[in-house]
């Protein structure tokens, strides 16, 4: 005899919609929260790649960076972050208090790697900061959105 205890029926309903299920729909500020979270990640495994590939593309100022690692090194960190950053990206919609402060610990960490190697591209690591602090806000301040009425 085989029972799941409802398994099925409980993962369709802490799914959001707009991932397929039956549970909250989410909308407004946690779905830009999700968007700018991902965007912010591949923008960062998008500068690790390059950094890895094309040496000259980025070339470290005579200050270089703080905590004077090479801009390899640098490239392997903002592809890690970046790819965690996709995956709380993928997880937020669900809702839970851990995925969230996942997502602003992500977003804060992000903020940390592009401060440390400013000097290499002053304008693509504000936009990526910018990111980062868009996603901070829409997190905790609307990160209740999908919970709906369940748990707020």
């Amino acid at each position: 005899m085989y029972s799941d205890m409802g398994g099925d029926r409980l993962r369709e309903a802490r799914t959001p919609r707009g991932l397929g299920g039956s549970g909250p729909d989410v909308g407004g500020w946690l779905a830009f929260a999700v968007a700018m979270l991902a965007l912010s990640g591949v923008l960062s495994g998008v500068w690790g790649v390059l950094t890895l590939l094309r040496r000259g593309v980025f070339v470290a100022t005579v200050k270089g960076n703080p905590l004077a690692l090479d801009y390899r090194l640098w490239g392997w960190i903002h592809i890690a972050v970046g790819v965690l950053a996709v995956i709380v990206a993928w997880l937020l919609p669900r809702g839970a208090m851990l995925v969230r402060g996942l997502a602003v610990a992500m977003a804060g960490l992000s903020i940390v790697c592009n401060v440390l190697v400013i000097n290499s591209a002053p304008v693509w690591f504000v936009i990526v900061i910018g990111l980062d602090v868009l996603v901070i806000f829409a997190v905790t301040v609307h990160g209740t959105d999908a919970l709906g009425s369940r748990q707020r």
